[in-house]
C-alpha cells in the first residue's frame, strides 16, 4: 500500500512538473513608449535580430519582419504553404481580426484586436510567435451586441508594462456615433487577472483615458473630461488609482522621466516640472524659444516656438516636439508660410533635445534627401539609435550623432513596400 501511494506521489509530483513546463513563462519587462506598432502605422518593434512592424490595409492584421543580418523583409508566418492572403491559416495577414495594436513583448507580439461577427464584436488579445509559427488566442476581454453599440477601431495603442497589458476601447451609440463610452481593460499575462475600471461617458470633448505609459510599479495615464486634463497612475501590485497633483493649466502631454519627477506642458510652448514626492510644480520659462526672422521691408517671415505637442524621454534626455503623431498634410506636418516671393515654404519637423536639467542641448530638424515630408510620421529612440518612420520605409541615425543638432545624415534602413517577402525557412 505504502509503494502503491509513494507512485502516485510520484507521478502527481511528474505531473505537476510537466504542466509547470509546458506553461510559457511570461517576462516582468517594463514599458518602452517608443516601441508599439498602432493601427495604420509601420512602426518600429526592436528585436535582438531584427525588426517587427505591421501595416493594416482596411484596418486587418498584416504582419512583417525585417531581418537584419539577410536584409529581407518577410511576412510573419513560417508556414511554407501559406500565400499570405489574409486567410485563418496565415499568422501574418489573418484577416478574422481588426487590429488595434501590437506590442512586442519577450519572444512574442501581443495583438488588441477585434473580432466582427454578424451580432457581435469580440475584443480579444492574440498572441503571435516570433518566429511566425503560431497565432494563439489568450483571452476575449469583452462581448458588444452590435443591435445597441458601434466598435470605434483604432483610437488609444494598448501597452504592457510588467506583464500588465492595459486595454483602452471605445465605443458608439448606433444612432449617434459623436456620443458613447469609453473605458479601459488591464489584463495580468502572468496572473490573468482581468481587472476594468469605470467606463466614462465618451463625446468630442471628453475622450476619456489615454497616453498611458508605465514607470516601476504604476502605469500612468491622462483622462480628458470636458477638455479638463488629469494625470493619474494605476498601482500594479495594489490596484489603486492615485491622481498627480499638477497645475491647473495641465495641457494633456506628459513624460515620466524618473520615480519622482514628471515632465508636462501648458498650451504648447511652456514646460513644468512636477515633483510626485513633495507634490510641488515648476513652470519653466526658459525653454520658451522664439526664432524670428523678417523680410528686407521688416514684415515678420516667420517665427518659430518650440512646439511641445509631444515629447519622450530615454531617462537621460527629453525629446520635444512634433514627431509621434501621422498628419494628413504637409501643411498641418511641418508648418508653412509664403516667402518673399510669394511661393510657399516650409518649415521642417524640428525636434529638441533637453537634459535634466531642461538645458537645451539641440535643436533638430529632420530633413532626409529626397523623402517628401508627407511621409513622415513618427520618430523613435531605442537602444542609442533614432528611427524616422515613413509610410514605405524607416530610416536611423546614431544618437550621438542626433545630440549635434542641425541636420544630422540619416540613413535607410529597410523598405515596406515594393518588395518581394520571402518566408521564415
Amino acid at each position: 500500500m505504502k509503494e502503491k501511494t509513494k507512485f502516485y506521489m510520484v507521478l502527481f509530483t511528474l505531473l505537476f512538473l510537466l504542466a509547470g513546463c509546458s506553461k510559457e513563462e511570461i517576462p516582468i519587462e517594463d514599458y518602452v513608449r517608443s516601441n508599439p506598432a498602432t493601427s495604420g502605422m509601420s512602426m518600429i518593434m526592436k528585436s535582438d535580430t531584427g525588426y517587427y512592424y505591421g501595416t493594416v490595409s482596411g484596418r486587418e492584421m498584416e504582419l512583417h519582419y525585417y531581418d537584419v543580418e539577410s536584409g529581407q523583409n518577410i511576412y510573419l508566418c513560417s508556414k511554407p504553404e501559406c500565400r499570405h492572403d489574409g486567410d485563418s491559416f496565415c499568422t501574418a495577414t489573418n484577416e478574422k481580426y481588426h487590429v488595434n495594436s501590437a506590442y512586442l513583448y519577450g519572444d512574442s507580439l501581443y495583438l488588441a484586436v477585434v473580432e466582427e461577427t454578424k451580432e457581435e464584436y469580440l475584443y480579444k488579445v492574440i498572441r503571435v510567435s516570433a518566429d511566425g509559427s503560431e497565432l494563439s488566442e489568450v483571452i476575449t476581454y469583452m462581448t458588444v451586441n452590435k443591435s445597441s453599440m458601434v466598435a470605434l477601431y483604432g483610437g488609444e495603442p494598448a501597452m504592457i508594462h510588467r506583464g500588465v497589458m492595459v486595454l483602452p476601447y471605445r465605443l458608439c451609440g448606433t444612432a449617434d456615433v459623436e456620443n458613447g463610452v469609453t473605458g479601459t481593460y488591464l489584463y495580468n499575462l502572468i496572473t490573468e487577472e482581468l481587472t476594468q475600471l469605470p467606463e466614462i461617458e465618451y463625446t468630442k470633448l471628453t475622450t476619456g483615458r489615454e497616453r498611458f505609459t508605465g514607470f516601476g510599479d504604476y502605469i500612468y495615464f491622462n483622462t480628458r473630461i470636458d477638455r479638463t486634463n488629469t494625470l493619474s497612475r494605476y498601482c500594479i501590485t495594489d490596484g489603486t488609482v492615485e491622481d498627480m497633483e499638477l497645475s491647473r493649466t495641465y495641457a494633456g502631454v506628459y513624460e515620466v522621466m524618473d520615480e519622482d519627477t514628471i515632465f508636462y506642458t501648458w498650451t504648447q510652448y511652456r514646460l513644468y516640472e512636477y515633483k510626485i514626492s513633495t507634490k510641488t510644480n515648476t513652470q519653466y520659462d526658459n525653454v520658451l524659444l522664439e526664432v524670428a526672422e523678417r523680410f528686407p521691408d521688416g514684415r515678420p517671415k516667420t517665427t518659430k516656438y518650440i512646439n511641445m505637442s509631444d515629447m519622450i524621454t530615454d531617462g537621460t534626455y527629453l525629446y520635444v516636439g512634433e514627431f509621434l503623431e501621422f498628419r494628413d498634410s504637409v501643411d498641418e506636418l511641418v508648418g508653412s508660410y509664403v516667402g518673399e516671393d510669394g511661393v510657399k515654404e516650409y518649415l521642417l519637423p524640428t525636434v529638441y533635445v533637453f537634459d535634466r536639467e531642461r538645458n537645451l542641448v539641440a535643436s533638430v530638424e529632420i530633413f532626409i534627401q529626397d523623402l517628401n515630408a508627407l511621409e513622415y510620421s513618427s520618430l523613435s529612440i531605442l537602444d542609442g539609435v533614432v528611427y524616422v518612420k515613413t509610410t514605405s520605409a524607416v530610416f536611423t541615425c546614431p544618437l550621438e550623432e542626433f545630440l549635434k543638432g542641425g541636420r544630422p545624415a540619416f540613413e535607410l534602413l529597410y523598405t515596406h513596400e515594393n518588395v518581394e517577402y520571402e518566408k521564415f525557412n
